[in-house]
């Protein structure tokens, strides 16, 4: 019994110890980011406080204030609080405040109001701190501008997750629901009264392998390059509109892809005049886009909805015979 006390005294004590140590890091380097912003030229601050022990290590950033002068791009949030257990500080969670975050962006200021909003970051306890998971997850969430809204949702669900096996390939997926476009959003479109206000459906999954796994040196060098990427999924229902695809892809190590894409588009006349009179096509490449969907729907038979193929091979994007043009490189030169 005395020795159980004895070792059970120590491993408070290294406990403590450690709890004491790792908070201080955590305070350390957030204090230390907004020291570079300001080094940076940035206006940065924020009040920084450490709680949780003795199970959790809890950093809480409150009052943030980041502008930069020279483009007005900036964020100001009432509270972030970052968790992390005791045992190991790699199980990040970082938690959203329900008031708004505005952020400044070339000039324009959004605003994001989030419920029980939730970000994760998982790191394997190795020295190169691999990625393990990331997750994001909100309730309902609005995004807006102090002209109305742009866009919302009832929820969001964001996860990449490395394979068990294959430490180089990770999934993607991200589903939301009930997404509406805002007055904002639908003005710029021009969207008539009786379109549906909301998505049926958005969500998209596919997995993509690297030339290496993503960890801390890519923080530091070059980031990891796509070698292979697979859309197992792709819907987007809106109204009348609906768009579905898959595909595999493989680039090589210049960023060109080989391979094909197939895409499912519904009622595309309705999707061409949408995007006509949004004025994002003018009159010449409407009438081009035109007599390319309506060439390539008749190909298929001549109906509503258009079946379509995007090859990519010797660095160059066809549709059956119809050549587009350069592929586009996905790894920046």
């Amino acid at each position: 019994m005395r020795r159980l006390v004895v070792w059970g005294g120590i491993f408070l004590v290294l406990w403590c110890f450690w709890w004491g140590i790792s908070s201080m890091l955590m305070r350390q380097g957030a204090a230390a980011w907004l020291q570079e912003r300001r080094t940076d030229g940035w206006l940065a601050d924020a009040d920084i406080a450490q709680s949780g022990f003795p199970l959790r290590l809890r950093t809480a950033v409150t009052g943030l204030t980041l502008t930069d002068p020279v483009t007005g791009n900036g964020l100001i949030a009432d509270k972030l609080e970052l968790t992390a257990p005791t045992y190991w500080p790699g199980f990040l969670t970082l938690d959203l405040p329900d008031t708004p975050i505005v952020l400044r962006l070339s000039g324009q200021e959004f605003r994001l109001r989030t419920s029980d909003a939730r970000a994760g970051l998982r790191l394997h306890p190795v020295p190169s701190l691999q990625l393990q998971n990331l997750t994001a997850h909100s309730g309902t969430w609005l995004l807006s501008t102090p002209l109305g809204a742009v866009l919302s949702a009832d929820d969001l669900d964001f996860a990449v997750t490395q394979d068990a096996e294959k430490g180089n390939t990770y999934a993607f997926s991200i589903t939301s629901n009930a997404v509406t476009p805002g007055d904002v959003l639908r003005r710029s479109l021009a969207l008539p009264e009786s379109w549906p206000h909301a998505f049926d459906n958005f969500s998209a999954r596919m997995t993509a392998g690297f030339d290496t796994a993503w960890d801390r040196h890519a923080l530091i060098g070059p980031p990891p390059q796509p070698r292979h990427i697979e859309v197992q999924e792709l819907n987007v229902a809106w109204g009348a509109l609906r768009l579905s695809g898959d595909g595999t892809l493989v680039i090589n190590d210049a960023g060109i892809p080989t391979g094909n894409l197939s895409l499912r588009l519904t009622n595309w006349q309705q999707t061409l005049d949408v995007a006509t009179n949004a004025g994002l096509l003018n009159a010449t490449m409407g009438n081009q886009a035109q007599l390319l969907l309506g060439g390539l729907a008749n190909i298929g038979g001549g109906g509503p909805d258009l079946d379509v193929t995007i090859t990519f091979a010797d660095g160059q994007m066809a549709l059956g015979s119809i050549q587009l043009g350069p592929a586009p490189r996905i790894i920046p030169q």
